[in-house]
């Protein structure tokens, strides 16, 4: 299991389709067909039903979900706050003469 499988189940899991996964990761159809193929032959179980709707989340989809999404989201946390550290300052800056 790597962190591309992850993201790409878990973006396909929220989005509820491929194409719309594909729009959010930046990615083609082709690409994330083929990490949720990967990830579901390394658990040995369907991730998804896929149909002309869209894809629903097996049983199997729903309990790996719960067990990714902290996971995901722990990789992503430490990355956001360093950024948020690195940024600009913004806001007003008020100078005021002292009074002699």
């Amino acid at each position: 299991m790597n962190l591309r499988q992850m993201r790409a189940f878990v973006s396909v899991y929220e989005e509820g389709s491929f194409s719309a996964a594909t729009v959010r990761e930046n990615a083609t159809q082709s690409s994330l067909s083929v990490q949720i193929r990967n990830f579901e032959e390394l658990l040995g179980v369907r991730l998804f039903e896929r149909g002309p709707q869209g894809v629903t989340p097996t049983p199997a989809g729903r309990v790996c979900y719960a067990r990714c999404l902290p996971i995901f989201n722990a990789v992503d946390s430490p990355a956001e706050e360093i950024s948020a550290m690195s940024g600009d300052v913004y806001g007003k800056l008020r100078i005021v003469e002292p009074k002699i």
